[in-house]
This record gives C-alpha cells, structure tokens and sequence, in this order.
C-alpha cells in the first residue's frame, strides 16, 4: 500500500478542513488512524478541541460521550478525541472495512457503516467510528469496562432440541438459557470481541455465530452441550449467517455495502469442519434470502420494494429459476424444497415451485408486523412467526402459522403474550413456540 507523504496529506486534509470551515490553528492533520493503528493514505484531520461540525451536532457529541458507549459496555472516563477521516458515501463501507481487516486492536463490534474498537487493556481506549457525509469520525476515550452492561444478551428467534435459547452479547460470550430458570445453564467465551450475528441450525442441533478474535472468525457449537465443533478464519465480517436444513452447512454473507452499490459474497462451509466449500458472488443489489435443506440451491432477491427472486445453484451461482415483480420481503425454502415461500410487510404471502418459478398461490394473512418464515415439519409446508410490538423480545404477541403454498389462508396453530422477559423459540420436534426467559451468565 502506497502512503503519501505529509506534504501530500497536509493538502487533503486542509481541504476536508476548509470544506468543514473549520479554524486554523483547530486541528492537526494525521496520516495514521490514533489508536487504531491503521494508515491514511490521504491523510485525517484530528480535531484539538471537542466541537460540533458540519453533519455532528452538540446531541450527537453527548451520545457519543455518554450515552454509544454503554452499548458496547463500556463508560467513556476522558473526553472525546475526534478524528475526520475523508470520504465519498461509496468509499465509507469498503475504508471501514479495511480498518477492522488491518488493525491489530480488538473488534468490539462492525456493522455496514458503524464500528467499535478497543485498544489496549491496563488503561483501555474505546473507539466509535460512525459514517457521516463526507467523512468517516473516530471518536477515541479512556475507556472502563461496565460488566453488567456487558453481559446483557441480545437474542433471536431459534429453533431448539430440546427446547432451550442461545443469547449472545457484546461482551464476546454465549450464553444457554431454559424454561423456569433465570440463569444459565452454561456460558463460554465465544470470541474477545463482541458476537456480531448467530444462528441455530433448523434441527436445532448446532450453533453458528461469527465475531472476532484477532481477526473475523466463524464458529460452531453442539446446541445439546456447548462443545465447539469447528472454527474457520475469515477475511471479512459477515453480516449474516444462514444454516442448510440439514445442518451440515453453514453460509456467510456479506459485506452487502451500501444499497444497490456493492456486491455481496457468499461462502458456504462444512459445519463439521471448517472447511470452505464454495463461493458465490451476487450482483450489486442482491442479497441471500433462503438456503435449501442440502446446500445446493441459493434464494436470492435483488431490488428494493420490488425485485426479482432468484434461484442460483450452489456454487456455480448459476441462474436457475428467476421470478420479477416480488414483493422484498422474507423467503423460505417449504419442508421438501418443492417450493418457495415469500411474505412481505404487508402481510401477503407468495408461493412458486423450485422447478420453474411457477406461481402456486397468494393469500393474505391479514397479520400486523415483523413475519418469520421457516421450513415447516411436514413436507410441502412452511412455518410462519408473527410478532407484534416493537421486536420479537419486547411485550407483545408471537403467532405461529402453518402454511400449505395454497390460495387457502395459512392456518394459526398457537399464540402467545411476550412479557418482555423472555424469547420466543421453537421446538423443533412439536412446531410449538415456547417463552424461554432471559438467563443471566453463569
């Protein structure tokens, strides 16, 4: 990697600085990111006093100070130090992405256009790196650690056998929780970083999440005694984890970039081993949607509101099937792979056979929501989760339907009052949802 020289960074930086107006004598001009430790080739501006800027207002400074950082379970003991590193909205997703790939420090947490990083241990450095219009901010303070804030479990909906909830935190750990107990039944250290995405194989057998340890990883428990199965080195933070139905494959996904701008790769491993299978490429725009119970057949959708869906063999990434004018919404393979299922923010679900793209059928579920698709327990059937309310844990109602891919309204089979205490799973071996409260670590 090519670095410029000072005199070259000077230049850039004054001019991200006049573009900010920003004082002379107000800031000095950086070609190595503080803290973090990764070079600017075209050079930063580190600011000398904490003050709002163009796109990062007083409000914004205090959630920075105060309020971000409990996020991450951390409590800022200095103030802020501000860094402005220029670049396009294009440029943002791929710049930050470098950061987390070349730095040395800990990966607290990443997302498309957001970090966490934390440097050093004896006196710890937390630093926030948000995408802002024309420029990444680094905003670096002396951090200490809030345990009790770490250790809260962020969940999701899963399936378990037997029944029982896999929460993960920002603080690196999993954590098993079961029904009538508000303690875990077993904690481990998954990653030094904060978990970033986790999944639970359809049979509920495994467990699959991605984090960082001193680089992105991807691991594998057995759900039944948290025992680690298999751990893959990655190249990138993943966004998203999918499962075949069978279990015997895991696939990442990402980074998807911004909107419609950049591609999204997927890579498929064994569960079992490690090893890398196979990858595939999507199109700017498009993104994985449903994996197929062997592996071997990818759902993709590409468009915003409405776009085509996709069937791609794995992993040739070969066009197999192509449906325009879907409504985005979430899409399942049905229990057989005999046909696919979609349901979109309305509430309207769609059926078309794996063969051909054929429609089967629309029907109207008259729900209210966030919607969860999943193959069903019989064959040629889906498995539809309503959730009412603001997320799938806050108080509200869950409602599990069962849906044949015909004109005929799915069917509801239970509902349930969340309490805000707990998470909703399925049990793999009934279809039943159960409430499994929120456990503490042990």
């Amino acid at each position: 990697m090519t670095v410029l020289s000072f005199a070259a960074a000077q230049t850039t930086g004054s001019q991200l600085a006049q573009e900010l107006k920003l004082p002379a004598g107000s800031y000095d001009v950086v070609t190595t990111l503080p803290h973090i430790g990764v070079p600017v080739p075209g050079g930063a501006v580190k600011l000398r006093d904490l003050r709002p800027v163009r796109s990062l207002t007083a409000a914004d400074l205090r959630a920075l100070q105060e309020g971000t950082p409990i996020d991450a379970g951390y409590r800022c003991m200095t103030a802020l130090e501000l860094v402005l590193v220029p670049t396009t909205a294009a440029e943002a997703s791929p710049e930050l992405a470098r950061w987390v790939r070349e730095t040395r420090v800990k990966v607290l947490s990443t997302s498309n256009r957001h970090a966490v990083f934390l440097a050093g241990t004896a006196d710890p450095v937390l630093v926030q790196v948000y995408a802002r219009p024309g420029y990444l901010l680094a905003a670096a303070c002396r951090a200490e650690a809030l345990p009790e804030v770490a250790a809260a479990f962020r969940p999701t909906i899963e399936w378990a056998d037997p029944v029982g909830s896999v929460q993960f935190s920002n603080a690196g750990l999993l954590s098993w929780c079961v029904p009538g107990r508000t303690e875990a039944v077993r904690t481990v250290r998954a990653f030094q970083g904060a978990v970033q995405a986790l999944v639970r194989s359809v049979d509920g057998r495994w467990v699959a999440a991605v984090g960082s340890d001193d680089a992105p990883r991807l691991k594998v428990w057995a759900a039944q005694d948290g025992r680690l199965v298999s751990s893959a080195a990655l190249s990138i933070m993943p966004r998203n984890l999918h499962f075949s139905a069978d279990g015997r494959m895991v696939f990442t996904t990402g980074p998807s970039g911004t909107a419609l701008t950049n591609p999204q790769l997927i890579v498929g491993y064994d569960a079992a081993t490690g090893r890398e299978v196979g990858r595939v490429t999507l199109p700017p725009g498009e993104g994985l949607k449903a994996v197929s119970s062997d592996g071997r057949r990818l759902a993709t959708f590409g468009g915003n509101v409405r776009g085509t869906l996709r069937l791609r063999e794995f992993p040739s990434g070969r066009i197999l099937v192509s449906v325009p004018g879907v409504r985005s919404g979430n899409v399942t393979f049905a229990r057989g792979d005999e046909w696919l299922a979609a349901v979109d923010s309305t509430g309207r679900l769609g059926a078309w056979r794996t063969q051909n793209g054929q429609r089967m059928a629309e029907s109207q579920t008259g729900l209210r929501g966030v919607a969860y698709l999943q193959p069903g327990l019989t064959p040629g059937s889906v498995l539809l989760v309503n959730t009412e309310g603001t997320s799938p844990v806050a108080p509200g109602r869950s409602s599990l339907l069962s849906w044949s891919g015909t004109s005929a309204a799915p069917v509801v089979q239970q509902t349930v009052e969340r309490d805000g205490r707990s998470t909703p799973v399925i049990d793999a071996r009934t279809g039943r949802l159960q409430l499994v409260p929120f456990c503490a670590p042990s």
